[in-house]
């Protein structure tokens, strides 16, 4: 990781702030993978794989699969359980709001931090702005900051304009 980006216990402590509900997200494929590897979860994956339900309910998954894609060592479903599953452009972590007070925690966490914020929710943006991180799907929002590469130390509306340059 950068050394701008938040240490482990700066992350626990806003964990507790709101009240457990950060998630440290992985690409939804990761599941198919060596150290993550669940047969059963890796089994549901390959059967909703396609499924826009299933990943938009998913904290890793995008419905444009593409975006969880890095550039290399990507997650695929498909390949064997040994291969390569790195973070791609999957968020490292991820809020499962449920109150405006989460919102507001994570916004002012982000902002702290100088982390790149992005919600993810029913819609799509094909440049990529809506794959950082918070989202309202099914009721609930989920707030993603982006894994600790280039955009980490960058201020957030450096960040959102290199990301939008793409």
């Amino acid at each position: 990781m950068d050394t701008c980006w938040p240490s482990v216990d700066i992350w626990n402590e806003f964990n507790s702030s709101i009240a457990g509900r950060l998630i440290a997200t992985r690409p939804s494929a990761a599941v198919c993978h060596a150290e993550d590897y669940d047969e059963v979860a890796c089994l549901t994956a390959k059967q909703n794989w396609t499924v826009s339900d299933w990943r938009t309910e998913q904290p890793g998954a995008y419905t444009g699969m593409l975006w969880e894609y890095g550039p290399v060592a990507q997650c695929f479903i498909n390949t064997i359980r040994e291969a390569a599953c790195q973070q791609g452009y999957v968020p490292r972590y991820s809020v499962n709001a449920s109150s405006i007070e989460d919102i507001q925690q994570a916004i002012h966490f982000a902002d702290e931090h100088d982390l790149l914020l992005a919600i993810k929710n029913t819609g799509h943006d094909h440049l990529g702005r809506s794959s950082g991180g918070m989202g309202s799907a099914s009721g609930r929002t989920i707030l993603r900051a982006w894994n600790g590469t280039t955009t980490s130390c960058l201020r957030t509306d450096q960040a959102m304009r290199k990301a939008t340059q793409r």
